[in-house]
């Protein structure tokens, strides 16, 4: 038999066919790259997809603050309550990767957005999660303060011992209104405990620290 000679033509193409195949590895192996790559998160990036996850959150619970909506009414049933505690729940958690990450520049801003969670959760009437939120905001707006926390107690009463700054500290407007507020929503919280679980003598004791 006589074997078929390759043309130029024929041979040409092969290497071209050759050349594309090994391209297509080459650029697969590159995209499996960059897909590792992505999927790695930076702490800045989980910081601004924190900061992202809490304004969401937030909104869910300023539509229901909006709305009237009280968590201790039968309105809206098991699903509208579970909603609101979902949403709670989720600022609650990206405030704690917020101060993780943040730095102490930022630790004014992620606190008034603590507070502006209580604020809601207040008005919501959700106490036992404005409790908690309280609570991981007391010792960072000690903090700012410049104030030493007391140690936390049954009574929660600790939240309210926050003492006047000395003289060489002065507040910014911000941080003083923050702390007021603060302070309001711990009362508000803790008043609406039934049965009281505040002795009369400790609260006011507590009131003239």
């Amino acid at each position: 038999t006589t074997a078929r000679r390759t043309t130029p033509a024929a041979k040409k193409e092969k290497e071209n066919e050759a050349a594309c195949s090994k391209e297509a590895v080459v650029v697969k192996k590159e995209g499996k790259g960059k897909g590792k790559e992505k999927a790695t998160e930076t702490p800045e990036d989980r910081r601004l997809g924190a900061m992202r996850a809490v304004n969401q959150a937030s909104q869910s619970l300023s539509v229901l603050v909006q709305s009237g909506w009280k968590y201790t009414s039968d309105a809206g049933g098991a699903a509208q309550k579970k909603s609101a505690a979902a949403s709670a729940a989720d600022v609650a958690r990206h405030l704690a990767t917020l101060r993780e990450l943040s730095d102490a520049d930022a630790m004014l801003d992620v606190e008034r957005a603590a507070g502006s969670l209580s604020g809601k959760l207040v008005a919501l009437e959700m106490y036992d999660a404005a409790l908690l939120a309280l609570r991981a905001m007391h010792p960072r707006l000690c903090r700012l303060l410049g104030l030493a926390p007391l140690s936390t107690n049954s009574t929660q009463l600790d939240l309210l011992s926050i003492s006047l700054p000395d003289e060489a500290t002065t507040p910014t407007p911000t941080l003083l209104t923050l702390t007021t507020t603060f302070l309001l929503h711990t009362l508000t919280v803790l008043s609406s405990q039934t049965p009281s679980k505040v002795p009369l003598t400790s609260f006011v004791g507590c009131l003239t620290l």
